[in-house]
């Protein structure tokens, strides 16, 4: 979701091997000591390149990439990141975390 467009309610289905990832925006917006921001096109390229990995090394994979690209500069906003990764089988209505 990004922040300047209406917020819209949505409903998804999730299935097992199926991944879900929620960031804070300052993620997206870390600097690089030239004041780049990491941006969303870097962020999505990292996400392609982990897709088939689990929860643990997506997480891993983007937080690594932040830290490269910002050469450890502290953050200067919060940096939040939940990665879901399904995984079995769910009974109807049930989600397996």
């Amino acid at each position: 979701m990004k922040r300047r467009e209406p917020f819209v309610e949505h409903a998804a289905r999730l299935h097992p091997g199926d991944r879900l990832v929620l960031y804070s925006d300052g993620l997206i917006e870390a600097l690089d000591d030239d004041g780049e921001p990491f941006g969303f096109s870097r962020f999505e390229d990292v996400l392609r390149g982990a897709a088939r990995d689990g929860a643990g090394e997506i997480r891993h994979a983007l937080l690594s990439a932040v830290k490269r690209f910002t050469r450890n500069r502290p953050p200067e906003d919060d940096q939040t990141l939940v990665v879901l990764s399904l995984n079995g089988t769910a009974a109807a209505g049930e989600a397996a975390a």
